[in-house]
């Protein structure tokens, strides 16, 4: 995984065990994560695809495809070992994408402004 993908995406996993279930904002977070997981996945590799990899992640790596918020570390690393790297960034740009349409908040184009902005939040 790159910098800027271990950095945008790391920061809210550091910090999805620790308040993932009673959260609202990390619950809403995640919930954008798996969404963007899931588009991304689907629209590249196609949605039968899609379940293969959710299914090598559960039965290989252990992690069930409503844990891969809390598992993005693995999940990256999985990606970059099948697909390379072009898979997570393209997640990663995903989900900035929907957080600012959610947000309300008009595109930047570093990623960096976007974890600043979430780990205050977070901190909160």
């Amino acid at each position: 995984m790159d910098r800027v993908l271990q950095t945008s995406l790391g920061l809210v996993n550091s910090n999805v065990h620790l308040a993932s279930e009673t959260d609202p904002y990390m619950r809403y977070t995640n919930a954008i994560i798996l969404e963007s997981v899931d588009e991304t996945l689907g629209d590249l590799l196609g949605g039968n695809v899609r379940e293969v990899v959710y299914n090598c992640l559960d039965k290989d790596r252990s992690i069930p495809r409503n844990e891969i918020p809390l598992n993005l570390d693995k999940l990256f690393l999985t990606l970059d070992e099948v697909f390379g790297k072009e898979v997570g960034k393209m997640i990663s740009n995903e989900f900035q994408v929907k957080l600012c349409m959610k947000s309300g908040k008009s595109p930047k184009t570093d990623h960096i402004d976007y974890v600043d902005q979430d780990k205050v939040k977070l901190e909160k």
